[in-house]
């Protein structure tokens, strides 16, 4: 067992973490809490926009083949990221064998930010608690339910609710890949998962499974809990060994 003085100074260490990562992150953080109140106040900018994909024959768009392509792809992809993490790892546990060239550190990373973002933050968390009805469910659009601003604890949903997008949130995480580079490389694979995850969000919007905010704070959640592991796994931002080497 550890000793009270290495769990204080592990205590420390965490704190020591978490004030550093507020103060790096203080504008995206900033940012967050003011768009979250502005959500919250203007909550009907959320109807406004499902407004636009729905008609007096429902979500017109939800049958639409991109659309569908789009929401299997981004379950199957899910499924072959799991799956591809998992063979990595166990292939650099007990062959020593390093997939890509990525150290096993950086294997756990991935994995650490898979089941911690989407995984429990998005779906075990917010999905599960905070009880939003998503747009097909409301009133406005043929259903029971009452809408809900985001943020607004509800009963009305008792599993798998609208807030926030666990598609998006799946896909957003693909920007995790651009913080093992820096510069200009970092920037365009960062880049091409928030785009990648607003692809995804779009079309969740127009299928009437979701809201614009759930989008948005998708994103605001995942980038915050990837970035919040990174910290504690290369806390003066290391790069990981197969970058360093070139």
């Amino acid at each position: 067992m550890k000793s009270s003085a290495e769990l204080n100074n592990m205590v420390k260490k965490i704190l020591t973490l978490l004030k550093e990562y507020i103060i790096e992150h203080k504008v995206f953080l900033a940012l967050f809490i003011v768009l979250g109140i502005l959500a919250y106040k203007f909550s009907y900018i959320d109807i406004l926009i499902t407004n636009l994909f729905y008609n007096e024959n429902g979500f017109y768009l939800a049958d639409n083949t991109f659309g569908l392509i789009i929401y299997e792809g981004a379950y199957y992809l899910t499924i072959a990221v799991i799956l591809l993490l998992l063979v990595m790892l166990l292939l650099n546990l007990f062959k020593n064998i390093k997939p890509f060239g990525m150290p096993r550190k950086a294997v756990i990373f991935f994995i650490v930010v898979v089941i911690m973002a989407p995984g429990i933050v998005v779906n075990s968390i917010l999905k599960e608690n905070v009880g939003r009805p998503r747009p097909i469910h409301i009133t406005e659009y043929g259903g029971t339910a009452v809408f809900q601003p985001p943020f607004v604890i509800s009963n009305q949903c008792e599993n798998n609710c609208s807030f926030v997008s666990g598609h998006a949130a799946f896909a957003f995480t693909f920007m995790v890949i651009g913080l093992l580079f820096r510069n200009r490389l970092r920037h365009i694979i960062c880049t091409s998962g928030f785009i990648f995850g607003a692809l995804v969000g779009f079309v969740r919007i127009f299928q009437g499974k979701h809201f614009f905010t759930d989008v948005v704070f998708a994103f605001f959640f995942t980038w915050l809990t990837i970035t919040l592991i990174y910290k504690f796994f290369y806390p003066n931002d290391q790069l990981p060994d197969i970058i360093q080497k070139n």
